[in-house]
């Protein structure tokens, strides 16, 4: 059974020829939310990374600074030669014999 809403020209109503057009307030709706939505978003975006830098990278590079000025290369050159890494390099407990 058909509606008589409907029965004049199928599957839309009685008075209209066609799709209904959109109203005038409705044209560009998405990008216009899309537009408002798109700058908080990087704002967000930006504001994250740059606090993931400053918690990570910076720190990092702080420690890493504070090492690099506190080494000293010849004590680790010794500490690595007694504990026998090097070949060319005999530890004192090491004797000829042990090749």
């Amino acid at each position: 059974m058909t509606s008589p809403i409907t029965s004049a020209i199928g599957k839309y109503a009685a008075l209209a020829n066609g799709p209904l057009p959109k109203p005038d307030g409705m044209k560009g709706a998405l990008l216009k939310s899309v537009r408002a939505g798109v700058f908080p978003a990087v704002a967000v975006c930006l504001g994250v990374y740059g606090a993931v830098l400053y918690a990570t990278f910076f720190r990092r590079k702080a420690k890493i600074d504070t090492y690099m000025k506190n080494l000293d290369p010849d004590a680790l050159f010794e500490e690595l030669k007694e504990y026998g890494v090097f070949k060319s390099v005999k530890a004192s407990w090491q004797t000829e014999e042990e090749e």
